[in-house]
């Protein structure tokens, strides 16, 4: 916050002298010309202060705008002997947007198979009838990492509120209590 000016006036004289009465008047004008200096100067620095705060608004809601990739998260954690199948994660997705790709990777081989079931917050719980990966499920077959790009069949468009269900139809892993299997699904999203 700036403070504009002050103007401080020199105290006026008494009316008995004439030239007294002229030095007042030469004083008043220097003062206030100062004070109209100072108010140009004033201005000038606000002027140039907005001008930078429209930038950077105008660079925020740039920003803001370019914000629109990101990524929806599941890691499954694996002990030997545990039973993986069935509903392993749930999720609110609080934003509209499309998956573009998924990627599903491991700490080491391991055949699984994630479903994902979509509903609407109205309609909760998704179940199998509401699975988004048609055919194409994402997979790993004895093997470490998998993605896909063109998601074929799939549902790709989440709204605003949709629930997401990752479950696990099936899954062969060898692991043990001292080196668990870490199984990682990240589904790529643009936002709408």
């Amino acid at each position: 916050m700036r403070i504009l000016s002050v103007i401080l006036l020199p105290q006026a004289p008494k009316v008995n002298d004439p030239e007294d009465l002229k030095r007042y008047i030469r004083q008043l004008h220097k003062v206030l010309d100062e004070f109209h200096s100072s108010a140009r100067d004033n201005v000038s620095e606000i002027e140039t202060d907005v001008a930078a705060a429209e930038t950077d608004i105008d660079t925020l809601e740039t920003a803001v705008t370019e914000i629109k990739i990101g990524e929806i998260v599941f890691t499954l954690f694996c002990n030997s002997g545990k039973n993986l199948t069935g509903v392993r994660g749930i999720l609110r997705v609080p934003f509209a947007c499309t998956i573009t790709d998924y990627y599903l990777l491991a700490n080491k081989n391991v055949s699984v198979v994630i479903d994902i079931w979509k509903d609407t917050y109205a309609n909760f719980p998704p179940t199998d009838a509401d699975s988004i990966t048609a055919s194409a499920p994402p997979t790993l077959t004895g093997a470490a990492k998998a993605k896909d790009t063109t998601l074929t069949g799939w549902t790709k468009t989440i709204a605003a509120d949709d629930i997401l269900f990752f479950n696990v139809d099936s899954a062969t892993v060898s692991a043990s209590e001292a080196y668990p299997a870490i199984i990682n699904l990240t589904l790529k999203f643009e936002r709408n």
